[in-house]
């Protein structure tokens, strides 16, 4: 929602990118975030709207729900 915040996150995606590697975000909390990053090229997300952390075992038993 800060100008400033958004120039600097499409300023590191595109270093990234420049350096032929892919943008791994994290701490993604809403839907309004999610779609700023997927809409600057970002590859992969991870934060509270996917899930809280998890121990282990229940990680491998969401993964296999899906």
């Amino acid at each position: 929602t800060h100008p400033d915040d958004a120039a600097i996150v499409k300023a590191i995606i595109a270093m990234a990118h420049g350096l032929q590697m892919k943008v791994v975000s994290e701490g993604v909390e809403t839907a309004a975030q999610l779609e700023f990053l997927r809409q600057h090229g970002c590859e992969q997300y991870q934060g509270y709207i996917f899930s809280k952390p998890l121990p282990a075992d229940k990680i491998v038993a969401r993964l296999k729900r899906k």
